[in-house]
């Protein structure tokens, strides 16, 4: 399977701890989201047409007039995006917190280091790592078919700082069509399954064991997936003083797409 699958040096270096073999193996033992070996081996959709793993609740999709207008909007107009979100960013990025700014950088250094962003590029670095030159080349129709760039910004939860990418602004998640939808564990699951220990104890007539609830945290939990092609991302450089663009071999925290996955 992996020596005849053409896959893209991103996914193999993110997901090259990842046992593919061993998950095809377990989605089909259970009958379960045949889908999941696929994605790891070539990486998760984020944009587009996302075919449902069918693990979720089903919800109904954007209609397919509307997603296709959106995805030609987002594509014939992301260089003009670009260009307005650099000058956005510089303009804006000194006058935000100093504190966040900071921590913003160590944050994103951190994930370079991990080797799951690749950068900071200034544009025309950017452009010539994808695109081969400074100015990407144009469609058929006159449009330059430049990547689609979206702001990362912080978001602080307690006493950690959470970088964030903006699909929601920049039109991708509009550009995203999902069939499911997850639906979250509430408070009842755990009791019905401590009700269901306690009446086999009763029957076996011994006494009910001593029960622990717990909730468990995955390091870098949306970083540990492939995603399918590399996205790009633009922020305030604390060092350079100046907008500087990465890009992400990983899922970004900030697609529709994003929980849906994790969850599988």
């Amino acid at each position: 399977m992996l020596a005849n699958a053409d896959r893209a040096p991103h996914v193999v270096d993110i997901a090259r701890h990842t046992n593919i073999v061993l998950l095809a193996a377990i989605s089909d033992a259970m009958g379960l989201d045949r889908l999941l070996a696929r994605d790891f081996l070539y990486g998760l959709q984020l944009t587009g047409f996302v075919e449902s793993s069918l693990m979720h609740r089903e919800i109904t999709r954007p209609d397919p007039s509307e997603h296709a207008r959106d995805c030609s909007v987002l594509q014939q107009g992301a260089w003009r995006q670009m260009l307005f979100l650099e000058e956005k960013i510089r303009s804006s990025g000194p006058a935000s917190s100093i504190l966040d700014r900071q921590d913003l950088l160590t944050a994103t250094k951190d994930q370079v280091s991990a080797g799951l962003l690749d950068g900071p590029f200034t544009r025309d670095e950017m452009l010539n790592r994808l695109c081969g030159s400074r100015v990407p080349k144009r469609d058929a129709a006159g449009f330059l078919k430049s990547p689609v760039c979206s702001l990362r910004f912080p978001v602080r939860q307690s006493s950690k700082l959470r970088p964030c990418e903006d699909w929601r602004n920049n039109g991708q998640n509009n550009a995203t069509s999902i069939g499911e939808t997850i639906s979250l564990i509430t408070c009842e699951e755990p009791a019905l399954i401590a009700e269901e220990i306690f009446e086999l104890a009763n029957s076996m007539g011994v006494p009910p064991p001593e029960l622990t609830i717990a909730v468990d945290d995955v390091s870098r939990g949306y970083n540990n997936f492939p995603s399918d092609r590399e996205h790009v991302m633009c922020m305030w450089h604390q060092g350079a003083q100046a907008p500087r663009y990465y890009v992400s071999k990983c899922m970004m925290f900030g697609s529709s797409a994003l929980v849906v996955h994790f969850v599988r």
